[in-house]
């Protein structure tokens, strides 16, 4: 009982202040959307309940006649690797973005097999870090 309070009340209170933060970034901005690509965003859906409206992330903006962002491709979530268009009036950006996984050279992985592999040992120092 007390989970489905905080449930209600956490969709009614943050994901409408959300929506009021993108509304007013939005305005400020003069862009009419406060969405970039590779954001994580809430597709809106006025036929299920909040609960369970999906999440996607933000593959590519497209502009209207008017030069205006309007409408965005989005990968949804869940395990579906589908994409699809949705008005930018139905998304909802969260505070997550998306990130890349960080690519490492092989010149900085030879670096840290090498600090590994030295001839220093944690035995053989004392609590001091001294020999």
């Amino acid at each position: 009982h007390l989970l489905e309070q905080v449930t209600k009340q956490w969709r009614r209170e943050y994901l409408t202040n959300l929506r009021e933060q993108a509304s007013v970034k939005s305005k400020a901005n003069g862009s009419g959307s406060s969405i970039s690509k590779g954001n994580v965003v809430i597709v809106k859906n006025e036929t299920t309940p909040r609960a369970f409206w999906r999440l996607a992330r933000v593959e590519q903006l497209l502009p209207g006649k008017d030069g205006k962002i309007r409408s965005a491709v989005i990968k949804l979530g869940g395990g579906s690797a589908s994409t699809t268009r949705r008005l930018i009036e139905l998304l909802v950006p969260i505070e997550v973005k998306s990130s890349q996984p960080e690519i490492v050279s092989n010149k900085d992985e030879a670096v840290a097999e090498k600090d590994a592999a030295g001839d220093e040992t944690a035995e053989g120092r004392s609590r001091s870090g001294c020999w």
